[in-house]
């Protein structure tokens, strides 16, 4: 929970993390107040006005919105390989003959 909060964590770990935690209320929870302490604190030694629990919801929206573009990223690479691969098929066959 605190390489989420301290953003450590690679690309599968932390669609694996945000998963879990959409479906697990008791390590929500947790999250919760683990963040609620560390930027708390970090917040109060700023002085500056905070929405933690907006601000956490809005965190784990953000990651899941960056997985499922980098997600949908992947898959379009991988029609243009697909892609390639059957130009330069074609294009070999039709030059050989």
């Amino acid at each position: 929970m605190a390489a989420f909060i301290e953003n450590e964590l690679d690309e599968r770990d932390m669609e694996e993390f945000v998963i879990h935690i959409e479906d697990c209320e008791s390590c929500w929870e947790e999250l919760a107040i683990q963040y609620l302490v560390s930027e708390g604190m970090r917040r109060l030694e700023d002085g500056s006005a905070f929405d933690l629990n907006r601000e956490l919801q809005e965190k784990l929206q953000q990651t899941l919105k960056r997985i499922r573009y980098k997600k949908k990223l992947n898959a379009v690479m991988l029609l243009l390989e697909l892609a390639s691969v059957i130009v330069v098929t074609f294009l070999s066959v039709f030059v050989l003959y």
